[in-house]
């Protein structure tokens, strides 16, 4: 027993993704039944139960699929400081495509819990009937010739209210028309709940299998990598705790090293929680730290811990990170605008101006002398860069493009 305990610790273990995909799947599945058991009651009136039967089908979906974003700790890397970004998605006339990308496979993890709970309403069918019951008024034959019924002189139709939400308790020998149309509108609901199902295993199995066949890497090669990506960013979270909590340490131990005024303690008890800017353009995380660092830069002193952040981003920008593209260099704009774009006098001297401000002088060019003749070199293969370094275990050996290969492990 306890050996089948440590397997399925280790396999769990080693599948973090799949156990949280399915922790998602399983609340998703409590958070339905909750919410048809509590707020589910589909009203009498017509259109009303359309309006409130799709609310069932896609709202919970939607807000799904946001909490599957905000959730996801590759969104925040993506957006946080995005207007202010230099680098981090690209370069030049490519970064929006890569970051409709990134926002592309953030999405592809997003859409687990609200998919889940669309194919969960329509196999159990009470939202999808509540939605697509017919009106109980209008073209009533048309809609129990559309429903396989027998016809009833033009009678009216039951209302969407009732029927009864539990499909067990069916009246066998001799049903009703709202029972009869509430069975056939569940099973419409389960052919199209399971041809969802069916098309999404289809399309996410053949996906998997065409990034495994492109891969450049093994099994065990990917096994390792998704290993360290794991421990890189553990590690990352934990080097973060323990650098914040020694810098407020030693800012709270400046703080308490000798008896404070009741004006000092008002300063630190101001309510500010947007960081700030000082003096030297380091930022200020809260009103404490304004304090010590003010009173460290008037006696010249230092804190023993070494603040990370040393820098912010300028207050104003006129172009987003997203669209920001290479620059020339200040002279070269300069004398570009001054003279005009394309003209060749214009490029000239901006090159001779950032050739007499650059620090380097070239060195003389030597002209060889082309009458002697010197025997000819053989040209020599050039080193591999995967052979310098020896310690990285993933260095793929086949990655030829031009010969297509496909290293399919």
């Amino acid at each position: 027993m306890g050996t089948i305990s440590a397997y399925f610790g280790k396999a769990l273990g080693n599948n973090k993704g799949s156990v949280q995909n399915f922790g998602i799947v399983g609340g998703t599945i409590a958070t339905e039944e909750i919410a048809k058991f509590v707020f589910f009651y589909c009203p009498c009136s017509y259109p009303e139960n359309q309006v409130y039967g799709s609310a069932f089908i896609w709202g919970p979906a939607f807000i799904l699929l946001i909490a599957g974003y905000l959730a996801n700790r590759r969104t925040w890397r993506l957006t946080t400081g995005l207007c202010n970004r230099e680098q981090g998605i690209g370069r030049g006339g490519k970064r929006i495509f890569h970051f409709i990308a990134i926002f592309f496979q953030i999405g592809m993890k997003a859409v687990i819990a609200p998919g889940t709970w669309f194919l969960l309403a329509m196999l159990k069918g009470d939202y999808y009937a509540c939605a697509k019951w017919p009106n109980p008024y209008k073209d009533t034959e048309t809609s129990r010739a559309s429903l396989k019924m027998a016809p009833q002189n033009g009678t009216n139709l039951p209302s969407p209210c009732q029927f009864n939400h539990d499909p067990k308790k069916f009246a066998y020998a001799s049903p009703g028309e709202a029972e009869i149309i509430a069975r056939n509108l569940r099973a419409e609901s389960h052919v199209i709940g399971w041809f969802y199902i069916c098309i999404a295993m289809l399309l996410g199995v053949v996906g998997m299998f065409l990034a495994r066949c492109k891969s450049r890497f093994s099994y065990e090669q990917g096994n390792f990598i998704d290993r360290y990506r794991a421990s890189e960013v553990e590690a990352f979270e934990n080097g973060l705790s323990e650098k914040a909590t020694a810098q407020a340490e030693a800012i709270v131990e400046h703080y308490f090293s000798k008896p404070r005024s009741k004006l000092e303690w008002d300063q630190i008890a101001v309510i500010n929680d947007k960081v700030s800017k000082s003096k030297r353009g380091r930022p200020i995380y809260s009103p404490l730290h304004n304090f010590v660092n003010k009173e460290l830069r008037r006696t010249d002193e230092k804190l023993k811990v070494d603040d990370l952040v040393t820098s912010a981003a300028k207050g104003t920008t006129r172009k987003l990170g997203l669209f920001k593209k290479k620059t020339a260099a200040p002279a070269a704009v300069a004398v570009a605008a001054g003279s005009g774009v394309g003209d060749k006098t214009a490029l000239l001297g901006a090159a001779a101006m950032m050739s007499t401000t650059s620090s380097r002088r070239p060195a003389p060019v030597q002209m060889k002398d082309l009458s002697t003749t010197t025997p000819t070199q053989p040209l020599q293969p050039p080193t591999s860069a995967t052979t310098g370094n020896k310690d990285d275990i993933t260095t793929p050996e086949t990655t030829d493009k031009k010969r297509g290969s496909c290293s399919c492990s």
